[in-house]
């Protein structure tokens, strides 16, 4: 009997939750424990500061012409992009010689030249998952930021497993640029 009640325990205390509060306070196995927020970084703010410049400086060169405008009124932004703007000049001097025009990327294709992926928003594969970033197009490096989500993070253990099973950069802990921000 005792046997009997031992193995149909053993089949319903991972539904039990008091034994489930006991045991995940018991076993940080399961659990990635941080004593301090600071410490929960993913990705040092120099390398998350760096990518984003990296990026919005290439959106703001590939559409130089439309910036130029908001420059004209914004005379200390204008002092910090004098650079980019001899860069463009020169650039609209030689396209004036060869009668060409400046061919403007989409922001798909900036990305997917300065970073080397593509991100675009879809509905997830899991059902009432709901939308979710996607790299779509290239390779992301290990360590590389995908996307940002403002706000708190959630992280789920068992994304956090299906990820690290799959070993693809397609979970939390890929941090994403999120391409509504480009469109």
């Amino acid at each position: 009997m005792l046997r009997e009640l031992r193995r149909r325990w053993g089949s319903y205390k991972y539904r039990f939750v008091p034994w489930l509060a006991l045991n995940l306070r018991r076993q940080r196995r399961t659990l990635r424990y941080v004593p301090e927020s600071s410490q929960d970084k993913i990705i040092a703010d120099e390398d998350v500061f760096e990518t984003l410049l990296k990026t919005f400086k290439a959106l703001f060169i590939n559409d130089f012409s439309r910036q130029a405008d908001i420059l004209a009124v914004l005379p200390e932004v204008k002092c910090q992009y004098l650079e980019l703007l001899t860069v463009e000049q020169k650039q609209s001097e030689v396209n004036s010689c060869n009668h060409q025009g400046q061919r403007v990327f989409s922001p798909e294709e900036v990305l997917f030249n300065t970073l080397g992926f593509t991100v675009s928003r879809h509905r997830s594969s899991l059902v009432s998952a709901g939308t979710g970033v996607f790299v779509t197009k290239g390779f992301v490096p290990k360590g590389t930021v995908v996307s940002m989500y403002p706000g708190a993070l959630m992280e789920s253990l068992l994304m956090g497993t299906i990820k690290d099973s799959q070993d693809q950069c397609t979970g939390l802990a890929a941090e994403e640029i999120n391409l509504a921000l480009f469109k």
